[in-house]
């Protein structure tokens, strides 16, 4: 008798377990719930093995219909870590690429402002020679160029920097260079 029980147990798991898991009326609807899956082993129990049967199917199957729904649980966890890891490679893609999209704009306003200089240090060359100085090499700020700088700037009374800058080149133009 207790090998028939036994027996009965294991069809019963195994045939809840494949309804819970497989079968294609389970995953749709009331299978899926504990409370299903006690229904549906209570009527295989009741059909297999009378009114102890039912009892039994009916404990099985809401035990199985537990353990599927604590699985469902659990894909549905990892589903919702898996988006939100994706959402956030996401935005990490999107701020590099804002980042990228900055340093690309800021490069070409250090290029301009490098090119300014470049053509204020050239101005102020020619300016120097127009007056009578020698700069040395037009186009590149060299100690020459400082040189000549500063002895205009003594020459008229300016604060000796050897630099140039927008005042100076003014200061010159407007003295004839």
């Amino acid at each position: 008798m207790m090998r028939k029980g036994v027996v009965f147990l294991v069809v019963m798991l195994t045939i809840l377990a494949m309804t819970a898991t497989h079968a294609p009326v389970a995953t749709a609807g009331i299978f899926k719930s504990p409370l299903g899956s006690a229904a549906l082993g209570a009527a295989i129990g009741a059909i297999a093995g009378g009114g102890n049967g039912a009892a039994i199917g009916a404990a099985v199957g809401g035990g199985v219909g537990l353990i599927g729904k604590a699985g469902d649980e659990k894909k549905k966890r990892e589903a919702s870590e898996r988006r939100h890891e994706q959402e956030r490679a996401e935005w990490q893609r999107q701020k590099q690429l804002e980042q990228d999209r900055l340093r690309q704009q800021r490069q070409p306003a250090q290029g301009q402002a490098q090119s300014a200089d470049a053509v204020l240090v050239s101005e102020t060359q020619r300016s120097l020679i127009r007056l009578g100085y020698d700069p040395g090499s037009v186009g590149t700020m060299n100690a020459q160029t400082t040189a000549a700088i500063k002895s205009y700037q003594a020459k008229k009374g300016l604060l000796e920097t050897g630099r140039p800058s927008q005042e100076l080149l003014k200061h010159m133009i407007k003295n004839g260079g």
